[in-house]
């Protein structure tokens, strides 16, 4: 698995769902995505429901920056009413529980450097 930049769709976790979303037409894939415990879920998993809340965003006139996603106004305008309200509060706790990831593991990344366990 690769991650080369910050975007949601920015790592081939990500780019392989988005593309199994776009081929299959299935929108379960996308709440599928979205509902799980994050705080454990494996990188790959989180990776998923990042990019599914980005669709999340889209769908409410919010596209993400990465321009070679385009695809992703129209994909969304194409199932907007499939995009139902329960989604978002969905997605505000994917993206939530993947910014408490990246946290500890930048504070664990930081106490390893440090030399200490990082517990008081």
């Amino acid at each position: 698995m690769g991650v080369w930049a910050a975007g949601s769709f920015e790592s081939d976790s990500a780019l392989d769902w988005l593309g199994q979303v776009y081929e299959s037409h299935n929108f379960s894939l996308v709440r599928t995505a979205l509902i799980g415990d994050f705080a454990t879920a494996e990188i790959h998993v989180a990776r998923k429901a990042v990019a599914a809340a980005d669709l999340v965003a889209c769908s409410r006139g919010f596209p993400p920056p990465e321009p070679k996603r385009r695809g992703l106004v129209d994909w969304t305008r194409e199932h907007s009413a499939e995009f139902t309200p329960d989604l978002l509060e969905f997605a505000r706790r994917a993206v939530a529980a993947d910014q408490e990831q990246i946290a500890t593991q930048r504070f664990m990344e930081r106490s390893r450097r440090n030399g200490s366990c990082g517990v008081a």
